[in-house]
């Protein structure tokens, strides 16, 4: 199982700069629904296309946060689809791509809060 946040992983990506960190983060949780929507959307559209893109920006916007179970959840979701698996199979990943959200949205107030170093 990924940790849902890793501090030190966010701080070393952000080359050791916590409020570029928290800023990251920050973007990452404010941006990201509107990103999960348009997946749903495109994949009930059948739209391999914004699938692609919509998940390639999540997937990269999470390699500078420090989230290790949203990435890696991301990376699955995005290998399915480059992989042109069934649509249940990229429907599944999806809602594991979700969840992972839902779970970083939950700790996120208590993660900003608290003084990282």
């Amino acid at each position: 199982m990924h940790a849902i946040f890793d501090r030190e992983l966010s701080l070393q990506q952000a080359g050791g700069s916590e409020s570029l960190a928290r800023e990251l983060l920050g973007m990452l949780l404010k941006e990201t629904p509107a990103l999960l929507a348009a997946l749903r959307s495109a994949l009930d559209a059948g739209d391999h296309q914004a699938l692609w893109d919509n998940a390639h920006k999540i997937y990269g916007s999470t390699a500078y946060c420090g989230v290790p179970q949203l990435n890696h959840a991301a990376r699955v979701l995005e290998e399915a689809i480059k992989g042109e698996l069934a649509r249940e199979i990229i429907a599944e990943e999806l809602k594991t791509l979700e969840a992972a959200f839902a779970s970083l949205k939950d700790k996120a107030e208590e993660m900003l809060a608290t003084p990282w170093s």
